[in-house]
């Protein structure tokens, strides 16, 4: 597993409603720039358009493209479950982000992705019941967040024995077009696509990354 799934899977018994809710409001309340005036070493937030940079990435249940996307999986209680305290569970979250530009007029910001948390509405929702109807689609997400054991014949049966109930898929992406927030630590970096007019001259634009402290959240628009 790489080093960005296992912190992913690290923090995914935190993405439960009230995480999710305390990530939008840090990105209300964030320190406001535009694109073109974010300073160097600022940590804010910038809002523009989404504009792809190089390939965009598939969604992992819905195959759009897009340049990030969050999945979350939970487990809801089988209707012949009658333990007491039965209840929906936060079980997985699977993130991918990619490379692309964040344009705010005749700005733009670099946004490396692949260290983020997606908070955009989910767009697309997927159910199997009792883990029976499990698609390739899902089963490839249960292998990715390391839910369900690859190396082993017997994986997704011992997954879906360990976890019986209803698979709830719940996908959001961040498409080209799109207008989101981002939040994070930004780099003033030379521009190689403006040429300078003297050499004293010299074209700036915001790159934003995250870290595995600090992953940069992206989100809709507060």
């Amino acid at each position: 597993m790489a080093f960005y799934d296992q912190f992913f899977v690290a923090i995914r018994t935190l993405f439960d409603r009230s995480f999710e809710d305390l990530l939008r409001q840090r990105l209300t309340d964030a320190t406001s720039f535009t694109i073109a005036e974010a300073p160097d070493l600022a940590f804010g937030r910038v809002i523009g358009i989404v504009r792809a940079r190089g390939e965009t990435i598939e969604a992992p249940l819905s195959a759009r493209p897009c340049v990030a996307f969050r999945v979350i999986i939970d487990v809801a209680p089988g209707w012949l479950d009658t333990s007491p305290g039965r209840r929906t569970r936060r079980i997985g979250l699977y993130n991918r982000g990619s490379e692309f530009e964040l344009v705010d007029g005749e700005h733009y910001a670099v946004v490396d992705s692949r260290v983020a948390i997606v908070i955009t509405d989910s767009t697309h929702k997927e159910i199997s019941q009792s883990g029976r109807t499990v698609t390739p689609r899902q089963q490839t997400i249960l292998y990715e967040t390391g839910l369900a054991h690859t190396r082993r014949p017997d994986g997704l049966t011992d997954f879906v024995s360990r976890n019986p109930g209803e698979l709830r898929f719940s996908e959001s992406i961040v498409a080209v077009g799109d207008t989101i927030a981002v939040l994070g630590g930004a780099i003033r970096e030379s521009d190689p696509t403006l040429a300078p007019s003297s050499y004293r001259e010299l074209f700036t634009r915001p790159r934003f990354a995250g870290t595995p402290k600090v992953p940069l959240v992206i989100g809709a628009p507060p």
